[in-house]
């Protein structure tokens, strides 16, 4: 059994005596410690016959609770093939001569979309939001003054999403920490909007600094700065030579992150774990 998360598929997974591996995403790691899930966390990691996470930052967490325990750093990957510009579609956002900057992900607080919506107040760029969540209402208000320059498209199919990522110009993923200590691993839709050849600015913490060299393969900001993020977001719609620059770096990165990849490592370890168990 494969357990995603450990909570709650890994702790319920640990009460059964049936061999699993747990991966660790990110909130599931750093966040919700009171006593009662710490110890139902411990006894899910201690019991696994292996652990991966998607992050070093994770990694470390998880040698913090469990300092003995064999973890291994492997990303949930993309499928490359089923993301590129091939799929663009002039003009999807009826956004005429703007550049669009593209948010995709749950509408939660450490996501950090408000930071995003502030920045965009001083550029002149459409910003499509792509998800739904407990924050959407208070979202929509905090973007009266762009709403002639938001669009939110609220769920999407994968086939969709293929299509509004290579139709984008920006990907931003503005992660923070949340109050309650919960937090990104590494979001796969960076992954996804490198694929899809479009520059990525993100949060300079957890597996996005792991994954990404700013001004090399993308640009890191500080978690919650709208200043940085608008820097950013301009530096990209004005300069085309680091704009090219960054996605050809970007699509050589990717590479590495293809399921294929990721695939076999995985294999790897359930390979080992069948082979333990079988004695």
């Amino acid at each position: 059994m494969h357990a995603h998360w450990i909570i709650p598929q890994g702790i319920i997974q640990s009460l059964f005596k049936k061999p699993y591996i747990v991966t660790g995403h990110g909130g599931d790691v750093t966040s919700l410690n009171n006593r009662l899930i710490f110890t139902l966390k411990k006894r899910c990691l201690k019991r696994a016959k292996y652990v991966t996470v998607v992050s070093e930052y994770l990694k470390e967490k998880v040698c913090d609770i469990i300092p003995e325990t064999k973890v291994k750093v492997i990303s949930m990957g993309v499928d490359t093939g089923n993301f590129g510009k091939r799929f663009r579609i002039d003009n999807y956002f009826n956004q005429g001569n703007r550049k669009v900057v593209l948010f995709v992900g749950r509408l939660v607080e450490k996501k950090g979309i408000k930071y995003l919506i502030e920045a965009m107040e001083r550029i002149d760029a459409v910003l499509v939001i792509v998800g739904t969540g407990p924050l959407e209402k208070e979202l929509k208000t905090k973007s009266k003054k762009i709403e002639n320059r938001i669009r939110f498209l609220g769920n999407k199919s994968h086939n969709e999403l293929k299509k509004i990522y290579s139709s984008s110009d920006i990907f931003v993923a503005p992660s923070v920490i949340a109050k309650n200590g919960d937090q990104e691993g590494l979001p796969t839709t960076i992954l996804e909007a490198m694929a899809s050849d479009i520059p990525v600015i993100a949060s300079n913490y957890g597996g996005m600094k792991e994954l990404i060299t700013s001004y090399k393969n993308g640009i890191l900001c500080d978690p919650g700065s709208v200043e940085q993020i608008a820097m950013a977001i301009k530096r990209l719609c004005c300069d085309e030579k680091l704009y090219e620059e960054i996605v050809k770096n970007a699509r050589m990165t990717i590479k590495e992150y293809d399921y294929e990849n990721i695939a076999k490592q995985f294999s790897e370890i359930i390979r080992y774990v069948n082979m333990a168990y079988s004695k």
